[in-house]
């Protein structure tokens, strides 16, 4: 039987915590949801059938329990959820529903009182929608409203949901070829804590993918930045976390900041003439002498810097900190790194080279968004969004990633749609192609999920190709991406993966497998008991913390 072996597919930029959360939820996106266990998740195509799911979804909860739901598609649905809109399911629990990019939520009225959300300072929150009376209209647009809602939706993030979430999406991962992958936030909601569930998680021997950790920069002040949150100690903190790197979990300095918002909820900044409904978007970082001084202490001490920067005026403006962080500190192989790249132009690429800077590119902007977001920016740059042949054409290492749950995790496919730029419109696709002239050849999109993307998260010297010294990381296919056409490479099976020489066939795992550590059963439900199991099971053996954590556990339980 002759496959095709491949270096293992790299995914530069990933959620296995917080998206696998997402994609645990009940789902009321609006194109179908891939899962590791079955069928897809049929899509919610009108608002109607998204509030019959979330009333089904009611239904099936004991009284008390809280919703909480992911997948709101503010575009496909022409507009935003409402609190009246979630009211109408029941005002008898707390509703909260998560958008499809993961920056905002919408909340009912008991969940707005249940959140103490202070009416008068929420408003001066960019993002929060107020009504005419001014009262809250439950929408939190941007991560700084969305954290409003965080004690509700921190259910979501017990020790044995984490677990089970972070499996979910690496099974997934693993079934479509992908053997490393890079976690793009860490410090979504308590970095301590993250922390050790990703020891647990990824330093398993069960656990089939590689992980690279890029934490929040603002997280790491918060949280390792000691009593007066002082930068300089956070950035000593992350920079000594190099040394814990293992195998399977590495950290190699990677911090993450974002300028503007998000591409999928049209929240990101546009330059003129801005979106063409007039609405603006939302910058998560003041641009200029604020952002530079920010990122500064970080580039002083030789970080790897990603930055989340969506619409062509937040590459304008990501670009002008990079200009001053190199006339401040200059560097050579700095690896600065421009994530997503929602929207962009020919002099805004050509800058982007000239001050050495890579991108990760997200394709399926291009495939899912562009015809749905022709009324809101006009075709031309709809179309070109998610740009690939400029960027190669003018020599700037160019990855591409699908920011999960934001897109499904499927290599092939992302290889097909940088290749061809087929929309999928509404459902089923109307075929036509968005930007042609920014169609890539089979062999620079492999690139993009092989060696570039390894380069782009500092990991090409161990990831991304074939070569002795490296992990012995492949993926074998059925047939090659380089030899079929090119509307058949979506389609090629995934034979088997390969991660340090240990080969899993693609039916090779049960689909709910569980680690060896940390059978499904073993973690205790509930916030602290779990955070306490967790803590026991990640000192060291016979240390007093693990004897404390474990007396702790079962005085609480």
């Amino acid at each position: 039987e002759e496959h095709f072996c491949f270096p293992g597919f790299v995914e530069p930029h990933a959620h296995p915590l917080i998206g696998g959360i997402a994609l645990s939820l009940p789902c009321v996106a609006f194109h179908d949801t891939p899962t590791p266990f079955g069928d897809d998740i049929k899509g919610c195509r009108s608002k109607a059938e998204v509030l019959q799911r979330l009333q089904e979804e009611h239904q099936k909860l004991e009284p008390g329990a809280d919703l909480l739901a992911w997948g709101w598609d503010v575009v496909a649905m022409g507009g935003h959820l409402s609190r009246k809109d979630l009211d109408a399911i029941t005002t008898d629990r707390a509703i909260c529903v998560w958008d499809s990019s993961m920056h905002n939520g919408y909340a009912n009225g008991p969940a707005i009182e249940k959140c103490a959300i202070d009416e008068g300072a929420a408003q001066k929150v960019e993002g929060v929608l107020t009504k005419a009376d001014k009262s809250l209209d439950g929408a939190f647009l941007g991560i700084e409203a969305l954290y409003l809602l965080m004690p509700i939706m921190k259910q979501a993030f017990h020790p044995n949901k984490l677990v089970a979430g972070m499996q979910y999406l690496t099974e997934l991962s693993r079934q479509n070829g992908i053997t490393a992958m890079a976690e793009m936030f860490l410090g979504v909601f308590a970095l301590p804590l993250e922390r050790r569930l990703f020891d647990l998680f990824f330093n398993d021997p069960v656990t089939p993918v590689r992980c690279s950790v890029t934490i929040a920069a603002d997280k790491a002040k918060k949280f390792m930045g000691g009593p007066f949150r002082s930068t300089s100690r956070a950035v000593a903190n992350v920079m000594a976390l190099q040394k814990t790197s293992t195998e399977k979990l590495i950290y190699n300095g990677g911090v993450k900041f974002f300028t503007d918002d998000a591409f999928m909820a049209l929240t990101m900044q546009m330059a003129y003439p801005g979106f063409t409904d007039g609405h603006k978007g939302i910058w998560n970082n003041t641009p200029g002498a604020p952002y530079f001084a920010k990122m500064l202490p970080w580039w002083k001490a030789g970080a790897r810097i990603h930055v989340h920067s969506n619409g062509d005026a937040a590459q304008d403006a990501t670009c002008e900190v990079l200009a001053a962080l190199q006339h401040a500190h200059a560097r050579f192989d700095h690896r600065f790194c421009f994530e997503h790249f929602g929207c962009s132009n020919e002099a805004l690429v050509r800058r982007v080279k000239a001050l050495g800077a890579n991108v990760s590119v997200n394709p399926y902007y291009a495939h899912l968004r562009a015809e749905l977001n022709e009324k809101h920016m006009g075709r031309d740059r709809a179309h070109s969004a998610s740009r690939l042949k400029l960027l190669i054409d003018n020599k700037v290492t160019v990855a591409s990633h699908t920011d999960t749950p934001v897109a499904p995790p499927k290599p092939l496919e992302e290889i097909w749609i940088a290749c061809s730029r087929r929309m999928a419109g509404r459902g089923g696709g109307s075929g036509s192609v968005a930007a042609p002239a920014e169609c890539v050849t089979p062999m620079q999109a492999l690139r993009m999920k092989t060696i570039d993307a390894a380069h782009v998260i500092g990991l090409d010297d161990l990831l991304g190709s074939i070569e002795g010294g490296k992990f012995a990381d492949l993926t074998v296919l059925s047939d090659s991406p380089l030899d079929v056409d090119v509307d058949d490479i979506r389609s090629i099976e995934i034979v088997a993966t390969v991660i340090g020489g240990r080969v899993i066939r693609r039916k090779g795992m049960k689909p709910d497998w569980s680690l060896s550590c940390a059978p499904h059963a073993k973690i205790p439900r509930g916030f602290w008991p779990g955070v306490l199991w967790l803590y026991e099971a990640t000192s060291k053996p016979k240390s007093w913390t693990r004897w404390l954590f474990g007396k702790l556990r079962h005085w609480l339980t």
